[in-house]
C-alpha cells in the first residue's frame, strides 16, 4: 500500500509537471506568432511599469 502511494504522487506530480511545461510552451508559441503579425509599427505597452518598457 505505501509503495502504491508513492508511486502514484511521483506520477501525479510528474503529470502536473508535463501539463505545465506544455502550456509554458504553447503560450511562449502563441505569443511568438502574435507578435510576427504587427509589422514594423512601433510596439508600445499599457504598462506604466518602468520595468516592463
Amino acid at each position: 500500500m505505501e509503495r502504491q502511494a508513492i508511486v502514484f504522487t511521483l506520477g501525479l506530480y510528474l503529470f502536473i509537471c508535463a501539463a505545465v511545461l506544455t502550456v509554458h510552451i504553447l503560450a511562449g508559441a502563441l505569443h511568438a506568432s502574435s507578435a510576427g503579425d504587427e509589422g514594423t509599427e512601433e510596439k508600445t505597452s499599457s504598462s506604466t511599469s518602468p520595468y516592463n518598457p
